[in-house]
């Protein structure tokens, strides 16, 4: 006769009940801090409406992508506000507890290492901001990379937007493959000497109290990030309409008054 184990989110449960704090749940059972607090928070809130109605609103991807609508296929010019809200705010956040701590000079040491040209390309640097070099993460914000040396490499402007977020190895080989084991070998010369260990998590550097806030904050944001594309679905579909010739509404109007 089999016996039904408790699932991690009893255990998570279980163990608050018991007074462990969010922070020890997760290193007793060795998960992640925002899993334990989401657990923790669901509970302390049955009874009231889903705090984070995903499925039913919209799809769980468009909490981190942001598509353009996808009621048109038209491209128009100009760059939309909208489409970066999440981008945006998420990125923000985690501003909160990564490091932006690069001095001036440890910039200019970067760019020497270089020899003041792209670690990707080898573009030179024109020594003006609006198109020479720039500070590119190597370990992106997105995956908790800080803005200090050891992580902060000098990179063209056409480098750093096409590469984004891609782990910046691959990116170099498939983009640069002639180049790419020599800017490799540099990189990871670089890499050698200015050696970098990003943050699991804001766990890592928040207060217990500090995570609760930002956790708090990141699912309230999720809520209203999912009402304000309902808005924008709504507007948009209502604007794509067809519309009646105001000349035929004045005609049957006068029709029917006669």
């Amino acid at each position: 006769m089999s016996t039904n184990l408790p699932s991690k989110s009893d255990n998570i449960r279980q163990l608050h009940k018991e007074g462990k704090s969010i922070s020890e749940i997760s290193k007793i059972l060795n998960i992640r801090y925002q899993h334990a607090y989401n657990v923790v928070n669901k509970q302390n809130n049955q009874g009231e409406q889903n705090r984070l109605p995903i499925q039913a609103a919209v799809d769980r991807n468009d909490l981190y992508a942001t598509p353009a609508s996808k009621l048109s296929q038209r491209k128009n010019m100009g760059t939309g506000m909208f489409s970066r809200i999440n981008y945006q705010l998420r990125r923000g956040m985690k501003e909160l507890y990564l490091l932006r701590n690069l001095s001036e000079t440890e910039w200019e040491e970067i760019k020497a290492f270089f020899n003041h040209k792209c670690a990707y390309c080898g573009t030179p640097d024109t020594g003006d901001s609006r198109n020479g070099l720039v500070p590119d993460h190597l370990i992106a914000v997105a995956e908790n990379g800080d803005f200090v040396l050891g992580n902060v490499i000098a990179a063209c402007h056409l480098c750093n937007d096409k590469r984004g977020k891609k782990p910046w190895k691959k990116w170099l080989e498939d983009n640069y493959n002639v180049n790419a084991p020599v800017r490799v070998s540099k990189i990871e010369s670089y890499l050698e000497r200015y050696p970098y260990t990003p943050p699991a998590g804001p766990w890592e550097r928040l207060t217990e109290s500090e995570m609760t806030q930002y956790f708090s904050i990141i699912n309230d944001w999720q809520e209203l990030w999912l009402r304000a594309q309902k808005l924008r679905d709504q507007i948009s579909a209502r604007r794509s309409e067809p519309t009646l010739d105001s000349d035929k509404l004045d005609y049957e109007s006068e029709e029917t008054t006669d």
